[in-house]
């Protein structure tokens, strides 16, 4: 949902001929189809998910050390809340992937 958030905020505020607007919307639409595919229970949407979750937090972990050198307390919780809910995503990702082996045996 977010994923598709992000593409509509991006097409409605962007202007087409950034660069920067084409990368956004492509990671965004990657979010959605991989959601789509984790919906359904898909083993590579799952994998996907994990890659994505993974970059998420790499990139927010630089933009933490980035705010806290900075000063900017504010977006330093954000950012906290942005990195708790991609760590939930992670052990979700775990959890559903041991049930389904589990199911499976």
């Amino acid at each position: 949902m977010c994923g598709l958030f992000e593409i509509a905020n991006f097409s409605r505020r962007g202007t087409w001929d950034e660069y920067q607007l084409w990368i956004a919307l492509l990671i965004a639409t990657a979010f959605v189809i991989t959601g789509v595919g984790f919906i359904f229970g898909s083993t590579w949407a799952r994998r996907v998910m994990a890659v994505l979750m993974v970059v998420v937090l790499l990139l927010f972990l630089d933009v933490l050390l980035m705010f806290s050198f900075n000063g900017n307390r504010e977006r330093v919780w954000q950012v906290l809340v942005v990195i708790g809910v991609a760590g939930y995503t992670l052990l979700f990702l775990e959890f559903s992937a041991a049930n389904r082996y589990k199911d499976s045996r």
